[in-house]
């Protein structure tokens, strides 16, 4: 699941000025769930015993005052999704505040839950702003301290800059109940082997092993501007499904301003395993020194799979072979191993000491991907056709899909694939256009760059338009 509003998340100047006028402009008891929930991240159980109401109705009493949240701020200009807004407040609040306020505030919660029954709770966004009012003298605007608590959160130490992932999230750990494994991830801002980190969500990159099972994921991201230089990534990440030691999983291309790129590979078994540790895992150990389990689930819960013993993330330090150098932007892409990557958050980190470039120099990705341009061309007049969704099916020991794809404005797709994985490739128009199936075969598994493919819109996508 992505939300499209993520990728358009408003300017912080403009989300804390507004946000403070929307909250005063909430009812006590929305405030005091928002609160408890976001600012506090108490869980949902604890919302309601401090509110005096059962868990389900604590559910739906956060998801109402963040509803009125969201249409508060966009009568101030600020647009974005119940989902987006959540993951803004909770993954850059409480943990950016002095202790105190934070203690103060947990005071207030937990005096509420042991009175709420005698009905005489405390209100709970009273006593949150008699906290600011601590931290504040002479009556300055609590916008301030928003300010404070949202646009300068504890990650923002002197040499680490994290790298902004969420517009590429294909979910937000906001979207995950604490039954289901991802629920029990830490959020927020985290920090790993003395590296801060943002987590708010997981990006998935597709995997054979995942994509046979018929659950096919993004081959490549996109390129993440970046903008800065560095010394060092630091990586959270995992795999669902497993590969042999050794084998690529995924990589990180770095786009660098002076025109280079360089490659840096994720590795089965030296970098990362499956997120999931089952018992049937023989050697758990990484042959990177400089990759770690950062984060361990607890034991046996989160997952329906009773081979799967607890879960885990990983931490893996990568040196920037041009350090010197400015980078433009980050693409992450598959190399199709039959593990998937599953890239959690990224943080990049300033050095006075260079890192050494890896001695292995710079690996070439051609035996793992390659790419089609696939032309989609108007079937009475040649012309390209543009926003038409093509989609892809793959025979190796067996037939499934391999992902949908919209033409561009040229009318093109660019398809990406494992060479000598698949004997055949075959594509097909979705709704509102027909056309022959192009199929495409090759014992070597080895298909032309660019293929041509005829499509007409039917009757009835006529009629519509």
């Amino acid at each position: 699941m992505q939300d499209s509003d993520v990728r358009a998340i408003p300017e912080w100047d403009r989300l804390v000025k507004s946000l403070d006028a929307a909250i005063a402009e909430l009812k006590a008891a929305d405030r005091d769930a928002v609160l408890l929930r976001y600012f506090e991240r108490k869980e949902l159980r604890a919302v309601g015993a401090a509110l005096g109401i059962s868990d389900d109705a604590a559910q739906k009493r956060v998801g109402r005052a963040l509803e009125r949240l969201r249409m508060i701020l966009s009568r101030h200009g600020v647009t974005l999704s119940s989902v987006t807004l959540a993951s803004v407040v909770a993954e850059n609040a409480v943990q950016a505040a002095p202790s105190g306020l934070a203690g103060t505030i947990a005071h207030s919660s937990l005096a509420g839950a042991s009175t709420a029954a005698a009905g005489s709770m405390p209100n709970i966004s009273e006593t949150f702003l008699a906290a600011k009012a601590q931290f504040l003298a002479g009556g300055v605007a609590v916008s301030l301290l928003l300010t404070f608590l949202i646009v300068q959160p504890f990650w923002r130490a002197k040499h680490f800059h994290p790298v902004n992932l969420t517009p590429h999230f294909n979910r937000l750990f906001a979207t995950f109940n604490t039954t289901e494994s991802w629920g029990l991830v830490p959020r927020g801002n985290v920090t790993f082997d003395g590296v801060p980190f943002q987590m708010i969500g997981k990006l998935d990159l597709t995997g054979l092993g995942r994509a046979s099972d018929g659950e096919f994921q993004p081959s490549r991201t996109g390129e993440i501007p970046v903008d800065r230089s560095a010394a060092r990534l630091h990586l959270i990440h995992g795999t669902t499904y497993t590969s042999s030691d050794e084998a690529p999983v995924s990589e990180i291309l770095l786009r660098y301003k002076n025109g280079q790129q360089r490659k840096l590979f994720i590795r089965y078994g030296v970098h990362v395993r499956n997120w999931y540790l089952e018992t049937g895992e023989t050697n758990s150990a990484l042959r990177d020194p400089r990759s770690i389990v950062a984060w361990t689930g607890p034991p046996g819960v989160g997952s329906i799979n009773p081979n799967v013993k607890t879960t885990r993330l990983f931490k893996t330090t990568f040196d920037n072979p041009l350090p010197d150098q400015e980078i433009r932007s980050i693409e992450l892409l598959s190399l199709f191993g039959t593990a998937n990557s599953v890239i959690v958050a990224m943080t990049l980190e300033d050095s006075s000491t260079p890192g050494a470039v890896s001695p292995d120099g710079e690996p070439d990705d051609t035996p793992y991907r390659r790419q089609m341009v696939v032309r989609v061309l108007d079937n009475a007049t040649g012309e390209p056709v543009s926003n038409a969704t093509i989609k892809a099916r793959v025979t190796d020991e067996r037939r499934y899909g391999f992902g949908s794809y919209e033409s561009d404005a040229r009318g093109e797709i660019r398809f990406e694939y494992p060479p000598g994985r698949f004997r055949a490739l075959s594509f097909h128009p979705s709704t509102g256009y027909r056309g022959a199936l192009e199929t495409q075969t090759n014992s070597d598994g080895i298909f032309p760059t660019e293929l041509v493919m005829r499509i007409a819109r039917t009757a009835a996508a006529n009629k519509q338009n």
